[in-house]
């Protein structure tokens, strides 16, 4: 009992440290094998499978058959892919993203705080490039604790979704909360890419989304200071004009500290801009305007592909740039009368 608890535990901690290792190895090895458009549009698949639970998904999980298939699936190839097939890890990745996306192991949940659930989020960044750097190890770990999840783990109920009500979304606060998924992910599809190009070593990929998340883990600490003298509105403003400046700021100098340094502060500022979703508006109809969040990573990821291959990355940022600092404009210019 003790073992299996201790197993359970360790599943739960490597679910939280896995979250975004399935973004990097797909945006690393959908460019190597084909192109940015590519990437772009398995980065959306990926968030369609990871954003939302469908009924017709959750019924097939409940046969014994298809669990059964899925695991002879998944042992075969981690058995007898002793080669770099890139298409086989890329199926297994997204077969896992799936199952724990309906499977949990609640174990730990209650005792692992906001800070450390973070935490290891970041860990998983550092450590996805390990594990890239051997395909064979990295099916192997994905396809045990997706068949360990399977059956040991506890199939989510789907509950069935409230009918959207567009209407309740007020025009500026929807702008708002697409563009702050969209924008970010037309440029972060490109940022383990950027980061094994510019340290040149597998190790290092996921080493620029680390940088960009870490000061992320402050948002509301640094949220809280801010409101003390500055209007919600203001500062998710400031937020967003800062992350276009930040960007910017990227495509003007030619200095890796410097790059870097822009990356993490850009962390701070995108984070703060999410705070939009405490205005009492957004928080009355979130489930309104978390779907319109939602679609904005969805749409910006291919965006940022196809806009990057007929043009180039810079291109890309300036775009990005653009729309962080017509949004961050546009709350400025709010009337008092929305509350600033």
């Amino acid at each position: 009992m003790m073992l299996s608890t201790t197993v359970q535990n360790i599943i739960t901690l490597l679910t939280k440290i896995n979250l975004y290792i399935p973004f990097i190895v797909i945006s690393v090895l959908s460019y190597s094998m084909a192109n940015i458009i590519v990437t772009g549009i398995m980065i959306s698949a990926w968030r369609i499978v990871t954003y939302y639970k469908c009924l017709f998904i959750y019924n097939m999980l409940l046969s014994p058959i298809l669990k059964a298939f899925i695991t002879l699936f998944l042992l075969l190839i981690s058995i007898f892919n002793f080669y770099d097939n890139y298409l086989a890890t890329l199926v297994i990745v997204i077969l896992y993203s799936i199952i724990s996306t309906y499977f949990s192991i609640n174990t730990l949940n209650a005792k692992i705080n906001r800070y450390v659930s973070f935490s290891l989020i970041l860990l998983g960044m550092i450590i996805s490039g390990m594990l890239l750097n051997n395909i064979i190890i990295l099916n192997i770990y994905f396809s045990v604790i997706t068949i360990y999840l399977m059956f040991a783990g506890r199939l989510e109920n789907v509950n069935k979704y409230k009918t959207l009500n567009l209407k309740k979304a007020k025009n500026v606060n929807a702008c708002t909360v697409f563009i702050h998924n969209f924008h970010y992910y037309m440029i972060m599809i490109y940022l383990p890419i950027i980061s094994l190009k510019l340290f040149g070593s597998i190790y290092f990929v996921g080493l620029i989304i680390f940088l960009n998340w870490i000061l992320f883990l402050f948002k509301d600490n640094f949220y809280r200071k801010s409101n003390e003298f500055l209007s919600e509105y203001m500062i998710i403003a400031l937020g967003f004009i800062f992350t276009g400046i930040f960007l910017f700021i990227i495509l003007l100098v030619d200095n890796l500290v410097i790059t870097l340094l822009v990356l993490t502060l850009q962390g701070i500022s995108g984070g703060v801009s999410e705070k939009i979703f405490c205005l009492e508006d957004i928080s009355k109809h979130s489930h309104e305007y978390w779907h319109i969040w939602k679609l904005g990573g969805i749409l910006g990821a291919p965006l940022g592909g196809i806009l990057g291959y007929f043009t180039n990355l810079q291109f890309v940022f300036v775009i990005a740039s653009l729309l962080s600092f017509f949004v961050g404009v546009i709350n400025l210019l709010r009337k008092n009368s929305e509350g600033e």
